[in-house]
Formats: structure tokens, sequence, C-alpha cells
């Protein structure tokens, strides 16, 4: 087990899902171990235009080589139109920000709503990120770094009008790119001559560990090998996709009704959702819509062999798995005695992802292979066991947000 997997396992957040935000602080903490490590800055300049910017930029590139300082900053604080947030991260140049990174896994991205005397407007976060930046240098650049999650339209800087400015976003330059674009240029870099010079020993040693981390959360470049050719036949041969699909799809339309105080959508496709404990193939939609910073979450869907590794159970039955949760992206689902109790009734796990914090997730599920029988419809009676358990799982929201209030 690599030095990064032991630190994250032990990480303590009170996030369900702190990899995104544990990523970007590893990947501060290396860049500003390069930055300061060269007086000429030849390193982190390669990194910067390759990965993040994707493109040579003489003025961003004249701008780190010759500030009296450089520094990466994560969550820095950012206020426009009275409204706070926290960027992932930031390099400062003088004091100055010239690129601004926001890191995705495969989560959405959140929005803000601003009023003003005379409008009241929504505003998603890269527009509010841009609104900023544009405010503090025009001339920075602005970066999704990403797993999964594609860029919004109009983002990257090639959608572009004919003078060079998209009429949503100020910022002229920005860059989408991959963490298996990260992984390229660190596993590169290691193998060069100037990594192997004495002053460069810890950075070496931490980037090998870091590398080995990514690798183990499948985030470094995918390779096909001929035994997946033969799993990949039988997928297409079988239509699974176009039938899963259908079948995510029918089931929202039965199960949204259910849900209590619905607040934004559920996905429009099945999502294969990867982090450090979720292989997933689900859907799922927010709940109690007069709270939009809440995001607690029942989520409903298959899961493989390792899919529910996160829950720290004995898995029984063989998978893949039909499961159903409770879950939050922010404010912590916290129960009180009775409702662990209610969820426990009805055949629910409860468990604290990191113990002490109070912040709970509750699960149910089973194995799809005992769902199907002899002569059954695996389809038909996968909807009808996730229908009722998000049925038993709306009281213990209900009362979960009750202890909240």
């Amino acid at each position: 087990m690599s030095l990064y997997q032991r630190l994250f396992k032990y990480s303590p957040s009170e996030h369900s899902t702190p990899l995104e935000n544990y990523l970007t602080e590893c990947l501060s903490d290396l860049l500003q171990r390069l930055t300061l490590i060269e007086d000429d800055r030849s390193t982190i300049q390669d990194f910067v235009t390759r990965v993040l910017l994707g493109s040579e930029n003489i003025a961003l590139s004249d701008c780190l080589r010759h500030a009296k300082t450089a520094t990466w900053e994560t969550q820095y604080r950012i206020t426009d139109a009275g409204r706070h947030a926290y960027p992932d991260l930031c390099l400062f140049c003088d004091s100055k920000p010239i690129i601004l990174v926001e890191n995705k896994i495969a989560a959405g991205f959140t929005e803000k709503l601003l009023e003003s005397e005379t409008q009241t407007e929504t505003v998603s976060q890269l527009h509010f990120y841009d609104r900023w930046l544009y405010k503090e240098n025009p001339d920075a650049a602005l970066v999704l770094l990403t797993h999964f999650t594609q860029p919004p339209a109009g983002f990257l800087h090639h959608e572009v009008a004919g003078n060079g400015s998209h009429p949503e976003f100020q910022i002229r330059f920005r860059n989408s790119c991959l963490w298996t674009d990260v992984f390229e240029w660190f596993s590169k870099w290691l193998n060069s001559e100037r990594a192997r010079l004495p002053e460069y020993q810890c950075v070496r040693t931490l980037l090998g560990e870091f590398l080995a981390f990514l690798e183990g959360q499948n985030m470094a470049p995918v390779s096909l090998v001929a035994a997946d050719l033969g799993v990949m036949d039988a997928f297409f041969e079988h239509d699974v996709w176009n039938k899963v699909k259908l079948l995510l799809e029918r089931l929202r339309k039965d199960v949204e009704p259910l849900l209590p105080s619905l607040w934004g959508k559920p996905q429009r496709v099945p999502v294969t959702y990867l982090d450090a404990v979720d292989k997933l193939l689900w859907d799922w939609a927010y709940c109690f819509s007069d709270r939009k910073d809440l995001q607690w979450y029942i989520g409903w869907g298959l899961a493989g062999e390792d899919g529910l590794k996160g829950v720290h159970l004995a898995m029984t039955g063989a998978s893949p798995y039909v499961f159903a949760l409770l879950a939050s992206d922010k404010i912590p689902v916290c129960l009180n005695h009775g409702a662990v109790k209610l969820a426990e009734e009805q055949g629910f796990h409860v468990w604290e992802p990191i113990p002490a914090y109070k912040h709970y997730r509750v699960l149910k599920y089973t194995s799809a292979e005992a769902l199907a029988g002899e002569g059954k419809d695996l389809g038909r009676e996968f909807q009808n066991w996730v229908k009722t358990a998000v049925a038993d799982l709306v009281p213990v929201a209900n009362a979960a947000y009750k202890e909240l209030r």
C-alpha cells in the first residue's frame, strides 16, 4: 500500500467522498516542491504548459519565470457580488492569480444565486470563478482538471467566437486536462536525467508514491489486454448498456414521486462513478428543496464485486449487487438513535465512514442473482426492489432532516 493510500484511508473528513479535495492537496504540495526547488522554474513551467494549459502561453510562462514569489494555494477564498467560493487550486505569482484550477473526478458543477438591487441570477461554478478571475487578472488561465466530468458547453478555449471571446466566459485562455495527463507527465519526469539529481530525491520519492496511489484509484492511463476483448464482445452481443440504461430510465419515473421534496435532477443516463470507494452504475437525486446547501441524496443502482467496498461490510451473495442508499455530499446526514433504529428495522446497514464524525450512510443491498430466480423477470424484480427500498429510506431521511432543523 502506497504512502498516499495510507493517508487517504484515514483522512479525517466530514465529506462522504473526500478524494477530490485529497488529490488537490497532494497535487498542490508536489507542485509547490517542484516550484521551489529550481531557480529558473523550468520543470514547473513545463508541467504548466504541457498539462494545465495544453499549449504555450508566453505571457504566463514569463510571469512564472520572473516572479519573485510563486505559490500554489488550495481552497483560496474568493468573493464576487457578496458571495464566497473556494476554488480547488490557484497559482499566484507575486500575489497575483495567473492560473485557477477546478478539480473534478465525476461530480457535477455547483451553482450560486447572485442577487442585486436590479436582478437575480444563477451562476454556475466555473462562471463564478471566471468572473472573479477576470477582475483580478484578465490574462490568467481558467483550467478544469478532470477524470470523468465533462467541461460545460463553451468552456474550452477553442470554442470561441470570431473575436476570441466566448459570450459566457470572460477569461480568454481556458483549458480542460485529464488526471491521466498528470500521471503521464509525472511518470515521464521521473525517468528524466534531472529527476535523478540529489536535490530531487525527496520529491522523486513522493511522486513515486503518488503515482502508485493514482494507479490504485484507476486514474492511470487505461490499457486493454486480450482478456478484455471477450468481455467486450459479450457486452455488445447482449446489448447490456442499452438494457441497463432503459431500465434505469423507467425506474426513475417510479422513484421520483417517492422522494422527499426533490431538488436537483437525477442523472439522465447511467453513470460509472469511480472514486476511492465507489464503482457503481447508478442514478440519484438530491432531497429537500428548501435547503439547497444540504446535498443529501438518495441513490439506487448496480454495483460490481468491489463497488461497495467503502461500506466496510462483509458483503454476502454474488455480484453484481442491487442497492439503495442515503448519503451526503456536504452537510452530514446526522441520525439520532430513533432514526438509526428505524433504518435498521427496515433492513438497512447504518455506518460512519469516518468514526466519531457523526456522518452516517444508510444502505441496503442484495445480490442481483438472488432477485433473478428461476423464471423471474430480473428487470421487474430489480424495479420492485428499488422502489420498496427507496420508499423505506424516505422516513429515515425525514427523521434525520427533522433532527437537523
